[in-house]
């Protein structure tokens, strides 16, 4: 493939298919079989179907709960417990929702409000706060986390 020319990517594809069931049937050099029986016995048995729905895409950003009790967030602010003002809180933000996390509780799984910059938490709602029982699954293990 090295000296040839591709005028679109479907006949690349096809080339690269080609070559790829002779990578895949070539034997290892220091362990029994190939790619395909390695496949075949170690990784189809466990693998899992994709999740019905889409993971979002989610940017993060840490933020100090101000005085006030709000964390900012490209000018709007979202209202947290006092009891963590000057804590460090962690914000998920996707195209739908901002969520402030802070350790394994959650507080405003909500969508953004462009309309005003202030969106407060209603204390005696349970809908606004809620802990969790299983680790996020979008986070990574955290050595400064506990445990």
């Amino acid at each position: 493939m090295r000296h040839q020319r591709f005028f679109s990517l479907g006949a690349l594809n096809r080339a690269i298919a080609a070559l790829l069931q002779d990578l895949n049937q070539r034997p290892f050099k220091k362990l029994p079989g190939c790619r395909a029986s390695a496949l075949a016995s170690l990784d189809q048995p466990v693998l899992k179907p994709l999740p019905a729905s889409r993971m979002p895409i989610a940017r993060f950003k840490v933020a100090r709960v101000n005085i006030d009790y709000h964390v900012e967030l490209d000018g709007h602010y979202y209202s947290v417990p006092h009891r963590l003002v000057g804590e460090m809180m962690e914000l998920r933000i996707t195209v739908t929702t901002v969520e402030v996390l802070h350790g394994q509780t959650l507080f405003h799984a909500r969508t953004p409000s462009w309309r005003t910059p202030w969106l407060r938490m209603d204390q005696r709602s349970s809908k606004c706060v809620a802990t969790l029982t299983t680790p996020w699954p979008w986070r990574l293990p955290d050595s400064r986390s506990p445990s």
